[in-house]
């Protein structure tokens, strides 16, 4: 494909993970495709970026101010009927021709997870920018089905492009000796309310092992609401805040299992994470990782302490039951790829420009 477009590349000021990590990734793998693209950014790109793909700096400003004005002021200059693709946040709603990817409605699902800021800015524009894009991009059909209920958009306009595992994290390991396994529970996420790290952290101490540790990886931000984890940080509980790839590589290849008590996602990416590094998956039993999942994982009522204690002290204490988690893992793991997915969106580029 040779007509270019532009992507949208304020992720480039903010950490490498989640959402910024979706964008980051699919940038790389349209790049290595052949797409013709340009992302435009804000001055200040974070170091954790080495992009291989061309980057223009424009503006002067960042955040939103740079999003919603210099942005579109610069493509209605200089490349005036030109496609823009966000894979984050909301993108400029005064483009005239975008595509936008929503990955869930979490804000609608529960507003006190989030800063009031927040909520009222995506309650408010989400259905706008919904409306005004040619076509959107969600990371699950569970996703698409919620877009669907909650915003009334139709099907034929939505389509769901998987997340994926970098290569920095991806690890597939075999003859993996389980005996040779830390003695720790890992879980990966955001400090973010609805990832449920509370009624965790209260199912750990039911469970009798009390030679493991539970390791807490993930960094608060801002716009979630405010959780005092500090208090409950206690020796055999770590906060480990943010890691690099390879530190959250060897986390998941070492610990005897992972778990995800998360109350709403629409994808669920460490639970993939935790797969692609031969890690078993324990995690909660919401649609999005039933369908990422499938057979890959033992679920639980993300609600129910005792519910989460059992399963995770079943999978500890059962040596072939985990062993199977990882071989189904890795099968279920080798159907996400960024190649794929890059394949996928470029089919919905051209289906636009052409």
């Amino acid at each position: 494909m040779n007509d270019l477009f532009f992507v949208n590349g304020r992720f480039l000021t903010q950490k490498l993970t989640g959402v910024h990590r979706y964008a980051f990734e699919m940038c790389c793998a349209l790049k290595e495709i052949g797409c013709n693209f340009i992302v435009l950014s804000p001055q200040n790109i974070l170091s954790d970026y080495s992009c291989p793909f061309e980057v223009r700096k424009i503006g002067k400003r960042s955040s939103h101010f740079w999003e919603q004005i210099e942005l579109p002021l610069y493509l209605r200059k200089n490349y005036k009927n030109s496609l823009l693709v966000n894979f984050t946040g909301l993108g400029s709603i005064l483009h005239k021709k975008f595509i936008t990817t929503i990955h869930d409605v979490s804000f609608l699902i529960n507003p006190k997870w989030f800063s009031r800021f927040y909520y009222l800015w995506y309650k408010n524009i989400t259905p706008i920018v919904a409306r005004k894009s040619l076509r959107i991009i969600t990371v699950s059909n569970f996703s698409k089905n919620e877009l669907i209920s909650r915003l009334n958009i139709s099907p034929a306009k939505i389509e769901v492009v998987y997340n994926a595992v970098s290569e920095k994290i991806a690890c597939e390991t075999d003859n993996l000796d389980l005996s040779q396994k830390g003695n720790y529970i890992l879980t990966v996420s955001s400090l973010d309310p609805r990832k449920n790290f509370i009624q965790l952290i209260e199912a750990f101490h039911l469970i009798n092992q009390k030679n493991y540790k539970l390791y807490i990886v993930g960094k608060r931000d801002k716009v979630f609401t405010a959780q005092n984890y500090e208090k409950l940080n206690q020796s055999n509980i770590i906060f480990l805040g943010y890691v690099s790839d390879e530190e959250l590589s060897h986390l998941y290849q070492n610990a005897t299992i992972f778990v995800y008590p998360s109350l709403y996602e629409g994808f669920g990416i460490p639970n993939l994470e935790a797969m692609t590094n031969s890690c078993p998956v324990v995690t909660s039993n919401i649609p999005p990782h039933i369908e990422i999942c499938q057979d890959a994982a033992v679920y639980f009522d993300p609600e129910d302490v005792n519910d989460i204690a059992s399963k995770m002290e079943m999978v500890i204490n059962d040596l072939s039951l985990r062993q199977k988690l990882i071989e189904n893992g890795k099968i279920r793991a080798k159907d996400f790829s960024w190649k794929k997915s890059a394949e996928k969106f470029m089919q919905i580029i051209n289906q636009e420009i052409n």
